[in-house]
C-alpha cells in the first residue's frame, strides 16, 4: 500500500519486489552457476560461503569463486540452506555431516532471520572495511 511505501521511506516504491511463499527456488534472476543443482525442491538455491556471500558453485555445489567482486549477500528463503565444506577425507557420511561450514537449517521465519542478520553485519563491516564474519 501507498501507507506502507511511505514509512520506510520509498514513496515511490520498490523497483522490484520477490516473494517467497513456498519451500521452491524462485531465483531466475540469479545467473545459473550462482544456484545449487540438488537442495529442496529438485535445488535452484542461491550458493554462499560462510560470510553468505554469492559465490559460483562448483560440481558439487560447494562454493567456489565469490560473484560480484564479493560485494553480494544471500539470506532467507533464497538461500541454499547449507555451506558444504570439503569432501576430501570422508569415510562415512557420520564424517559428511561434520564437514559443513554451516550445517542445513530448516527454511522458516527463525532459520531467515538469523541469515539476514549475519548478511547485515558483513555489509556493514564491508563497507567499514572491516573483516567479514
Amino acid at each position: 500500500s501507498a501507507a506502507f511505501w511511505k514509512e520506510v521511506e520509498l514513496p515511490a516504491g520498490a523497483h522490484a519486489t520477490y516473494v517467497m511463499d513456498q519451500p521452491r527456488a524462485r531465483n531466475h534472476f540469479m545467473p545459473a552457476k550462482t544456484l545449487s543443482l540438488r537442495g529442496p525442491g529438485g535445488g535452484g538455491w542461491v550458493v554462499t560461503n560462510k560470510r553468505l556471500q554469492v559465490c559460483l558453485r562448483d560440481s558439487s555445489d560447494r562454493p567456489a569463486q565469490l560473484w560480484g567482486g564479493g560485494r553480494i549477500f544471500a539470506a532467507g528463503d533464497c538461500h541454499f540452506g547449507a555451506v558444504l565444506g570439503r569432501l576430501d577425507s570422508v569415510a562415512n557420511i557420520k564424517d559428511a555431516l561434520g564437514d559443513f561450514h554451516i550445517p542445513p537449517v530448516p527454511k522458516n521465519a527463525l532459520a531467515a532471520v538469523a541469515w539476514a542478520q549475519l548478511a547485515c553485519r558483513n555489509i556493514i563491516a564491508a563497507v567499514d572495511g572491516e573483516p567479514l564474519k
